[in-house]
């Protein structure tokens, strides 16, 4: 047998044949780990404003305030007489004297008298420099317009001369009336009434009343 001869050249690539069918699916493999959490995203813009509820019930009304105030005056002594030239000072030579709110004093109930708003007077406080002497007295009424007999009264003193009752201090130099009430309208005017009986010794005279304004209940202050 001779020697194998060299390699022909290649021949041309022939035909593709035809795809063959498509092969089973295989086993899903395991789940992996979770990846690292992302940066957060910008917020996003407001929603639009939701429609208004209904208006709740009304509550129950509240309780009346209480409010109180006071007034007061004197006759400041020798600067009333030196301002008015006339002797406001309350003795039993110089009877009625009256007073208004502020210290002042006159033997005329018109110049002392002052307008006030409507209210209730609750308290008198009345307080003099002297004493009245034996058997003598002071008397002290608080005017509402014209009328300085309203009831309600103090007075100091252990005579006769001295009204009889719950509101008379005897040998004093204080008096109050924490019963009596008054009430004022607007428009109406309040001052207070002095009276000495006609051997008493003359004295300086301030006093004091507590308001009752609009509110509220008045106060019971005291009983009998």
């Amino acid at each position: 047998m001779g020697n194998q001869g060299p390699a022909g050249p290649q021949g041309p690539v022939g035909p593709a044949g035809a795809i063959g069918p498509v092969g089973l699916v295989g086993a899903t493999g395991a789940i992996g780990n979770a990846g690292e959490m992302g940066a957060q995203g910008p917020q996003g813009p407001t929603g639009p404003t939701g429609a208004t509820g209904p208006t709740g019930a009304t509550g129950p009304s509240g309780v009346n305030g209480v409010q109180f105030y006071t007034l007061g005056g004197g006759d400041l002594g020798s600067n009333v007489q030196t301002l008015f030239g006339g002797d406001s000072t309350l003795s039993g030579s110089s009877s009625p004297i009256f007073y208004g709110p502020g210290n002042g004093a006159d033997t005329q109930l018109e110049s002392e008298a002052v307008p006030i708003d409507v209210s209730t007077e609750t308290q008198l406080w009345v307080q003099t420099k002297n004493v009245p002497g034996p058997g003598e007295c002071y008397t002290f009424t608080l005017c509402q317009n014209s009328n300085c007999d309203t009831g309600v009264s103090c007075s100091i003193g252990n005579s006769a001369a001295c009204e009889a009752g719950i509101n008379n201090f005897p040998s004093l130099t204080e008096c109050h009336d924490l019963i009596d009430t008054l009430k004022f309208s607007p428009g109406d005017t309040i001052s207070l009434e002095g009276t000495a009986s006609d051997g008493a010794a003359a004295t300086e005279v301030s006093w004091t009343v507590v308001m009752h304004q609009t509110g509220g209940d008045i106060p019971a202050m005291a009983t009998r």
